[in-house]
């Protein structure tokens, strides 16, 4: 057991044990991982980081890395460095974050203004696309299908970026994106299955597939969700402070 913060390295994340239970055996559970040698030497590394002389105060870097089994993956071998500070990073996010009262509401103000001001610009594009001409027009001389096409594709795009912003607190929706493999890959496939319904759903779906300059343009007001995100946590940011 640690003696302050614990997690499980793989290869591709850090994953913190939750607050309480600092126990890696009951993390690897948690997440389905078979706590036995042989994942021991290939799939995870069991580590902790102990405050120096006990003192939380003192920077992270000075802090012990500990690694709580005999036997390592190959890949955390090659690179010991480099998980090391991954995970010391994720650490450091841990420390910024304040602890939430039993007795606050599931829902804080940010995740509320977040839901509100991503849904208004979903919705106030998704219909400008309808019925705002100067949108309207940018897809050509078209079919209300055609433009019904151009909405689904926008509206589940958008939802998909709106994921980004989910993810994370910080402003930069991207920072430490290239960690969690994992959710790369689900945002990847879902905007594959997107492109698939719409070029290929045809009257089952009740789409028409849409050309090259339209999805250039559906993409760019999908992910035009992000930077407006950017804008809201930034004012929430200078509110607090």
């Amino acid at each position: 057991m640690c003696r302050f913060k614990s997690g499980i390295i793989f290869k591709g994340r850090v994953v913190l044990a939750p607050d309480g239970n600092e126990s890696h055996s009951d993390l690897l559970e948690k997440l389905g991982v078979e706590d036995n040698t042989m994942g021991a030497m290939t799939r995870f590394v069991r580590a902790e980081l102990l405050p120096k002389d006990g003192n939380k105060a003192t920077p992270i870097e000075k802090w012990r890395f500990n690694v709580d089994q005999d036997m390592t993956p190959e890949w955390f071998d090659e690179d010991r460095g480099r998980y090391e500070q991954e995970f010391r990073d994720a650490v450091k996010e841990y420390m910024k974050d304040k602890p939430v009262p039993r007795s606050e509401s599931i829902i804080s103000k940010e995740m509320m203004t977040e839901i509100l001001v991503g849904a208004l610009y979903i919705t106030g594009i998704c219909l400008s696309i309808l019925f705002v001409p100067a949108i309207r027009n940018l897809f050509g001389d078209v079919d209300i299908t055609y433009l019904k096409s151009a909405v689904f594709a926008v509206f589940m795009m958008a939802i998909t970026f709106n994921g980004f912003n989910a993810r994370t607190s910080h402003v930069n929706v991207f920072e430490h994106l290239g960690r969690n493999k994992t959710f790369i890959g689900v945002m990847l496939s879902i905007f594959a299955l997107q492109f698939v319904f719409v070029t290929f759903g045809g009257e089952v779906l009740s789409v028409e597939s849409l050309d090259a300059r339209s999805w250039l343009i559906c993409v760019v007001m999908a992910f035009i969700v992000i930077p407006i995100d950017m804008v809201r946590k930034l004012i929430m940011r200078k509110n607090l402070h």
